[in-house]
């Protein structure tokens, strides 16, 4: 998947009707989320990704504090990404692909679930809202047909165009995201692409947003699993880690929206502040007196400082040319508009 593909994956519209899908209960062999056979875990801001021993995936998200505006995480799990010769890539139609369907355990209901499908030549994105409600300690059976008059819609194109997306597939995969403030679990299993048979075509994806590029930078599949060393790496020498960068390009949910700097320094002409930014978001620099720290009211817009747009991914400068001494202030930047769409 493209970095543009990765942020588009995060940017449909919510306003979009969910429709319902054929779902049913059935029992499968694993219980609660809590109680998995846990082989492999890491957390990336509010979401944290465990592998489970059964080939499953969970994806939990942090509960909210009610004293902050909540922030509706998505987690976006794309099979077999980069995985060449993976069945779930190429051409759908020659190889008599019909339906999708995976099976997911829920404690609760998400605020927005949808199937994802990208055009590898054409570029274009294919989304399928699907219904999600909480399933206690059972599952829920989830079958789409691959039909573009099953509800797919797009965000380019013509209906037309379904049938050369469908024989180009690139990417295909899940986005779920947080409803509501709540701590909540979602566990996905038997993600299969099937014939009209309904026989399984190839065996269950591998559903990961970050394995890949931290293999091909660390050796590693996890965070947790990097070295002292490999978390320090900063190769283009701006203060972001490269772990961090890599993170900020697949998580969402990495950055927070309002966060204090970690960087303050003296300037020639002022004091220069920095802080880890998203390549297209735009933030607003607020500054306070350092004795009024505690006080969320005593933050004000600093001159200059509103409407940052980050032109890239990295540790972003600002020079704040109204301070004066760098102990006298304490900065807060809140992020007012994430990473465009058409982000690179």
């Amino acid at each position: 998947m493209t970095k543009k593909q990765r942020s588009l994956f995060r940017s449909f519209n919510a306003s979009i009707l969910t429709v319902a899908l054929v779902a049913t209960l059935s029992a499968i062999p694993y219980g609660a989320a809590a109680a998995l056979n846990e082989l492999d875990a890491r957390s990336e801001g509010r979401v944290e990704y465990v592998s489970n021993a059964d080939g499953s995936l969970t994806v939990n998200f942090a509960a909210q504090s009610l004293n902050a505006p909540p922030r509706f995480t998505r987690a976006a799990l794309a099979a077999d990404e980069n995985v060449d010769g993976s069945p779930f890539r190429g051409d759908y139609i020659a190889r008599g692909v019909a339906y999708l369907s995976f099976q997911v355990q829920a404690d609760a209901t998400p605020g927005s679930a949808r199937l994802v499908l990208f055009g590898a030549d054409s570029g274009r994105i294919w989304w399928r809202n699907v219904d999600i409600a909480p399933t206690g300690d059972g599952s829920m059976s989830v079958s789409v047909p691959l039909s573009v008059n099953d509800m797919w819609d797009r965000n380019s194109g013509t209906a037309a165009n379904w049938a050369a997306d469908l024989a180009d597939v690139d990417v295909i995969g899940l986005e779920i995201q947080q409803g509501g403030r709540d701590a909540q679990s979602y566990t996905i299993a038997g993600f299969v692409i099937r014939d009209r048979s309904g026989a399984a075509i190839a065996g269950e994806a591998e559903l990961s947003p970050l394995e890949r590029d931290l293999l091909d930078a660390f050796g590693v599949a996890t965070v947790n699993a990097l070295s002292i060393q490999q978390r320090l790496l900063d190769s283009s020498g701006d203060g972001m880690a490269d772990w961090e960068r890599i993170l900020a390009e697949h998580d969402d949910a990495f950055y927070l929206d309002i966060f204090s700097v970690r960087k303050i320094v003296a300037a020639d002409d002022g004091v220069q502040i920095r802080w880890p930014a998203v390549k297209g978001s735009v933030y607003d620099v607020h500054r306070a007196p350092i004795a009024s720290i505690a006080d969320p009211n005593a933050y004000q817009p600093v001159s200059k400082g509103v409407g940052l747009v980050a032109a890239a991914t990295h540790n972003m400068p600002f020079v704040d040319e109204t301070a004066q001494k760098v102990g006298d202030y304490i900065y807060r930047v809140i992020r007012v508009q994430k990473n465009s769409a058409m982000g690179e």
